[in-house]
C-alpha cells in the first residue's frame, strides 16, 4: 500500500511538471519579417542573444529565435526572451534612431502599427522601421526613418 502511495505521488508530480511546460491556449503564433530589399534577409537580433540593448539587423532568414516575434497587439516580443520587445533606442520619435530589443512595457517606442508593408512607430506615425542605407545585404542596421510606402527598405513581409 505504501509503495502504491509513493507511485501515485510521483505520477502526480510528473503530471504537474508537464502541465507547466504546456503553452497557454492563448499564446500568439510567432512571426518573422522579411525585408522588401532581399527576401532571403530577415529582421534579426544582432548576435542572437536575448539581452536588453541588443541592436537589430538584417540577417539570413533561418529558423532561429532571434528572428521570431510574438505579436502582442501593437507590440512585438522577441522569441529569444519574451520579456524583451522591439524598441526605439532612447525613445526619441526622430529619424535615424537605432532599433533594439528592450524590456517590454506599455511605451510608445515599442508600438508598431502595421500599414500595408510598413511598420509605423508609435512615437511618430511619420516614422517607420527601415534598413539603414537601403542595402539588401546582411549585417545592415535597422533604424527609424521617414515613412515612404515606395521604399523597399521599409517593406516588411510577415510570415510564419
Amino acid at each position: 500500500m505504501r509503495s502504491l502511495s509513493r507511485v501515485a505521488a510521483v505520477l502526480t508530480a510528473a503530471v504537474i511538471a508537464l502541465a507547466g511546460l504546456a503553452l497557454p491556449a492563448s499564446a500568439a503564433p510567432l512571426v518573422k519579417y522579411r525585408t522588401g530589399l532581399n527576401f532571403s534577409l530577415c529582421l534579426d537580433v544582432r548576435g542572437g542573444t536575448g539581452v536588453a540593448g541588443q541592436d537589430m539587423q538584417l540577417w539570413h532568414c533561418g529558423d532561429v529565435p532571434g528572428q521570431r516575434w510574438e505579436k502582442r497587439g501593437e507590440y512585438l516580443a522577441s522569441d529569444l526572451n519574451r520579456n524583451l520587445c522591439l524598441d526605439v533606442r532612447g525613445g526619441a520619435g526622430q529619424p535615424d534612431q537605432d532599433i533594439q530589443i528592450w524590456h517590454c512595457g506599455a511605451i510608445a517606442g515599442q508600438r508598431w502599427v502595421r500599414d500595408g508593408l510598413l511598420l509605423r512607430s508609435g512615437l511618430n506615425h511619420h516614422l517607420c522601421l527601415d534598413v539603414r542605407g537601403a542595402s539588401g545585404r546582411p549585417d545592415q542596421d535597422i533604424q527609424l526613418w521617414h515613412c515612404d510606402p515606395n521604399n523597399a527598405a521599409q517593406h516588411w513581409h510577415e510570415f510564419s
